[in-house]
């Protein structure tokens, strides 16, 4: 697929700049289907321009002095994992938060991510307007912790066992995953963190966001794997309204419904901040979300090109400032 530069295009917005000497007239799309191929073909000098490299691959080209790597920030919520409020045993407070609390999101995502995305304290992602802002972890990793909120629930280690049982019941839990965006190997590693505790974690992986929807209408699950993005914080309203579809949680909360009602209806920039924090901190009260990294897509390019910027969403290049020296 070629784009090629139109010499008339005079009505552009001001940060499209007046073409130069340097500027780029003509951009050609390459689809490499087989992922492992793309880094290779831009270490090669075959393209010019590669976007969302893996993690793995981004930090073996970031030692080159001829490419320069572009992580760019995505808006919208977290990689995260809604709690089920109405299935048991994630019905109860102190059962979520212990679940929290158990889950060492620093390791998942340095393990994952190679450090190129950050831990997800909050249900939208740091970059996003209205973020909840937080100075420290709201529920950092904490193992013993973890266990002392669940003896509250009358779980307790099983004698030369590594179980957690109350009357002879263990925990079971279901979390379904959907296959994009590392979820599976984030879930792997979650199932793994919670089974040294005595948690015992059957992870569904469904094959796209059809039988992803499915599942939570079913709702025999106590987490459940969906993000999006964005840059408006009403999308907080689709994930945790009472009424919204799908209902991820399926929590109800009118006060939590309130809060977003008024939200949506108020222009004031500050008060319209204020309330989508109380929306968030009652989110994170309620211990409704498992939020685990905040997406970064890392796009890599050769260090002859300039003026590569991307949308406000973070997804796509804006390519009418490209420069090649």
């Amino acid at each position: 697929l070629t784009l090629r530069r139109n010499p008339a295009y005079k009505w552009g917005p001001a940060f499209y700049h007046v073409p130069t000497d340097h500027a780029v007239d003509q951009v050609t799309f390459r689809f490499y289907a087989n992922a492992a191929t793309r880094a290779p073909a831009l270490s090669a000098g075959e393209a010019q321009i590669i976007d969302a490299l893996p993690p793995t691959d981004a930090g073996l080209l970031a030692g080159n002095s001829s490419l320069k790597l572009y992580p760019e920030p995505i808006a919208g919520t977290p990689l995260q994992f809604f709690f089920n409020v109405s299935q048991p045993p994630t019905d109860k407070l102190d059962i979520r938060q212990a679940l929290i609390v158990a889950t060492n999101r620093a390791a998942i995502v340095d393990s994952i991510y190679q450090q190129f995305s950050p831990v997800a304290n909050a249900p939208l992602s740091a970059t996003t307007p209205y973020a909840l802002k937080t100075s420290q972890p709201i529920y950092p990793f904490d193992a013993a912790k973890a266990l002392q909120l669940l003896g509250s629930e009358g779980y307790s280690l099983v004698t030369g066992d590594k179980t957690l049982s109350r009357n002879g019941q263990s925990i079971h839990l279901v979390m379904v995953v959907p296959p994009q965006d590392n979820h599976p190997q984030i879930a792997q590693q979650i199932q793994q963190q919670w089974r040294e505790i005595g948690i015992d974690v059957e992870l569904r992986q469904v094959a796209n966001y059809a039988t992803l929807i499915n599942a939570q209408k079913a709702g025999d699950y106590n987490l459940i794997a969906a993000d999006d993005s964005g840059i408006d914080a009403d999308m907080l309203s689709h994930f945790y309204g009472s009424g919204s579809t799908p209902n991820w949680t399926h929590y109800v909360d009118t006060d939590l419904d309130g809060l977003f009602t008024q939200a949506s209806s108020i222009i004031d920039p500050i008060k319209r901040g204020d309330l989508y924090t109380q929306a968030q901190q009652k989110v994170m009260d309620q211990a409704l979300v498992l939020p685990i990294s905040d997406t970064v897509i890392v796009s890599a390019a050769s260090a002859r090109i300039g003026g590569l910027t991307f949308d406000a969403y973070g997804w796509y290049p804006l390519l009418a400032n490209l420069t090649f020296e």
